[in-house]
């Protein structure tokens, strides 16, 4: 038997938490029945897109090399994926775009999102508030608390 050989792809991810009764929760986005991982339950994320390579990108996402690229992807899925954009102060709703029109949005007045660091006083009903807000748009996903 022959195999071929697989490369991967260059791919990033978001573990977000929050503060909640039962101590923490957790983010989750539950994928597309179809294509790849179809139907599972995952964190926010995808792959590193050519846009997350772009001077737009390094607009909009403060981070320091080798890994600028995967830290804008990550932010970028997070965005495109459950309508949260994380800046260094908190996490405000995003606008229902994907790719450069997105980063395009992101970049008009609006404090730069933080690949470099977590929020330091992420509100908690800024994140709720944008939850509820593009829960319309994109139900598939939620917060849960661990088991």
């Amino acid at each position: 038997m022959t195999s071929t050989p697989v490369h991967p792809s260059p791919a990033a991810t978001v573990i977000l938490l929050r503060r909640a009764d039962s101590g923490f929760e957790v983010l989750m986005v539950k994928r597309q029945d179809r294509g790849f991982f179809g139907g599972l339950v995952v964190f926010p994320g995808g792959s590193v897109d050519e846009i997350d390579k772009s001077k737009l990108a390094r607009a909009v996402v403060t981070s320091v090399e080798p890994d600028h690229a995967h830290r804008a992807a990550a932010l970028r899925e997070l965005a495109e994926e459950t309508g949260l954009a994380l800046t260094g102060d908190s996490a405000e709703a995003a606008p229902d775009l994907k790719d450069e029109p997105l980063y395009r949005a992101l970049s008009k007045n609006r404090t730069p999102l933080d690949g470099d660091r977590r929020p330091r006083k992420p509100r908690a009903d800024s994140m709720r508030t944008s939850i509820s807000l593009q829960s319309r748009h994109t139900p598939r996903f939620g917060w849960t608390a661990p088991n």
